[in-house]
């Protein structure tokens, strides 16, 4: 099931590095919750993930290369719908899933710290 506090918002292929881009944004996170999730991504030292803070929201910025991309099933689904047509034949791939699988990761991890934690949920 999708978080409903997190969403995609952009996704782009750079085709001079033959990598994907994917931007998430998580809402509806308390100061608490959002300082935590801040430390996590520090402690788990994710090289190809940058986080940023804009309001009450954080934004992860993940790069993915392209066997990565085409291993996360869920984000061919994407590129079906025409958000990265560059580079993929959506003809050969044949895949139905519906959950990007950073944000199926970030999702775990926020409950993560909410057990940790003992966050409530609002």
């Amino acid at each position: 099931m999708k978080p409903d506090d997190t969403s995609l918002v952009n996704m782009r292929y750079i085709k001079n590095r033959n990598i994907y881009h994917a931007t998430f944004q998580i809402s509806n996170l308390n100061a608490r919750q959002r300082k935590l999730v801040i430390e996590l991504k520090k402690k788990l030292r994710i090289s190809n993930l940058k986080m940023y803070e804009a309001g009450d929201d954080l934004y992860l910025f993940k790069y993915f290369t392209a066997v990565e991309f085409e291993t996360y099933k869920s984000l061919v689904e994407f590129a079906k719908k025409g958000i990265i047509p560059e580079r993929i034949d959506p003809k050969v791939l044949e895949v139905e899933l519906d959950i990007c699988m950073l944000e199926e990761e970030t999702d775990i991890h926020i409950k993560r710290l909410s057990e940790v934690h003992n966050l409530k949920k609002y």
